[in-house]
């Protein structure tokens, strides 16, 4: 029978906060049919059996995945949800035995409502409990409306009907470090769709850490949240500024609980605030905003490693067209002077910077800043999250002898990622057609070529597309010279692809040629 609720928690290495948060959800007062799905984002070490032990009381599935950030996380999550309503929750919270019983109460009685906010507070174990308290309690106090709904989403507690969820295909926004949940909040105001304040659903956040680590955690979130903020006050949120602080400091004197902690709560309280507005002022100041510019006429994106990896992953898994490459400084230079060139590199999907030479063009040129992604960075993360997700790769490029040692290393590194194929990037016009033929055989969800130099045009598609799932191309030697290098090296844990190699594909038709005969293709330059 379908659950009435899946409820999808974040982890990464709070293991003990997460036992005693599932269960709190085990020991819910008339329990509806639930699942909870927990999502480990890259945690040191894996969920321990004592744990996992004292969690056996609910319908429980645990997935691990690369460290992509707790956006990601929860994308992944919902993938896997089956109930009527999905339940975000964080892994540091309680939640009050009528929670849910509540939650699908209201859901029953508000049924034009999507998004259902559950009231969030703290304990007072600690002063730093204590001032996420004063801080939720001055936040929902002042932007709950009059009809029942809130200016206000906090994944601490968050429902949605999954028919709501199912028509975003990234639910929550990867491309920001922190403030997903407020980008979601954005979107709901802007489709007349705010959350629904459910007083009755009381959910307890209990961080665990000293004064200095909150406060240095108000500024991470004041400096990450500058983007997502900008974007609700876009879409007509609002922003508590200290008018709104200041009244609800007011409606709180009348309370006769005011003692000398009290005090010290609340003068702390405003403290974080202010250092939550430092961190956004920094932001403006010296914060990469943009999520794409130009450079000498290529499109770049500003994309973080990260994000990168996930909208590989997530193409390769949905078999959606995806076409990735990068430039570096010398790449820029020819793509000026050769329009066949400029016109590649800015038909591809996704464009990111490589190398302190793009940085400093953005400089120089008095563009937005963008961000350095070396592939080397890149690689054993892609293949350690396509080894999670039960994904296949193929590997060409290079000389024989250093794709073999290409192909060992990374099998080493990710010894359950599924090699399919493993070829060199020199091949006569028969053995690029046998190629051709393996490959639509081998059916590989991602296939990684190293690229040689401008100069070398034979390629591995030729004049027709093959017919691949997803093709990466990666420009992880684009050689800085026309000079050929004869042998490859590990380099900083990844690899340098040597040698001009045969599978360059620069032609003006390759992107329209794919997309037009297999629409599904990833194609990532």
């Amino acid at each position: 029978m379908r659950p009435e609720l899946s409820i999808v928690i974040a982890v990464r290495d709070n293991w003990r906060q997460l036992a005693e948060c599932v269960d709190s959800i085990a020991n819910q007062n008339a329990r509806p049919r639930l699942e909870v799905v927990v999502i480990d984002d890259g945690s040191k070490t894996p969920l321990p059996a004592r744990e996992v032990e004292s969690m056996r009381h609910v319908q429980l599935r645990v997935l691990r995945q690369t460290a992509l950030g707790i956006a990601a996380a929860r994308n992944r999550g919902l993938e896997l949800t089956k109930g009527e309503l999905v339940v975000f929750v964080d892994s540091d919270c309680l939640l009050e035995p009528n929670c849910l019983k509540n939650l699908v109460e209201a859901t029953k009685y508000h049924t034009d409502d999507v998004a259902f906010q559950f009231s969030v507070s703290s304990l007072d174990r600690t002063l730093v409990q204590q001032i996420e308290e004063f801080r939720l309690r001055i936040v929902q106090e002042s932007l709950l409306l009059q009809s029942g709904h809130i200016l206000y989403a906090n994944t601490s507690g968050l429902a949605f009907r999954s028919s709501y969820v199912v028509q975003s295909e990234d639910f929550f926004d990867v491309s920001v470090v922190r403030g997903s949940d407020t980008l979601k909040l954005a979107q709901l105001i802007r489709q007349g769709k705010p959350p629904r304040f459910l007083s009755q659903c009381k959910v307890f956040h209990c961080p665990e850490s000293s004064f200095a680590k909150y406060a240095l955690k108000c500024f991470r979130v004041g400096y990450h949240d500058s983007y997502s903020h900008e974007k609700l006050k876009a879409s007509g949120g609002v922003l508590l500024g200290w008018a709104h602080k200041y009244q609800a400091l007011k409606r709180m004197r009348l309370t006769p609980r005011w003692n000398t902690d009290r005090i010290r709560c609340a003068v702390s309280a405003l403290l974080c605030f202010s250092i939550e507005k430092l961190g956004r002022a920094t932001s403006r100041i010296v914060g990469i905003h943009s999520l794409k510019t130009k450079l000498l006429s290529v499109r770049m994106d500003v994309i973080r490693r990260s994000e990168l990896i996930y909208r590989i992953v997530t193409s390769a898994a949905s078999h959606r067209s995806l076409w990735v490459s990068y430039a570096n400084a010398w790449t820029l230079v020819q793509a000026k002077k050769l329009d066949s060139f400029q016109s590649l590199l800015n038909s591809t999907d996704i464009c990111f910077a490589d190398g302190v030479g793009v940085k400093l063009a953005a400089i120089l040129l008095n563009q937005p800043r963008v961000r350095k992604i070396t592939f080397n960075d890149v690689i054993f993360d892609l293949c350690r999250e396509l080894a999670n997700r039960s994904l296949s790769i193929a590997l060409i490029g290079g000389r024989d002898a250093v794709s073999r040692e290409a192909s060992a290393t990374i099998s080493k590194a990710v010894p359950h990622l599924n090699v399919v194929l493993q070829s060199s990037g020199y091949f006569s016009p028969a053995e690029e057609e046998s190629l051709k033929i393996e490959l639509l055989k081998r059916k590989p969800n991602v296939i990684l070529i190293g690229m040689g130099q401008l100069g070398r045009r034979t390629g591995l598609l030729g004049s027709d597309p093959c017919c691949l799932r997803v093709f990466f191309a990666a420009l992880a030697a684009f050689s800085t010279t026309l000079r050929h290098r004869e042998v490859g090296r590990p380099l900083r844990g990844g690899l340098v692809w040597s040698g001009p190699i045969g599978c360059v594909v620069v032609r003006r038709r390759l992107r329209a040629g794919i997309s037009s005969a297999y629409p599904r293709f990833s194609v990532i330059s």
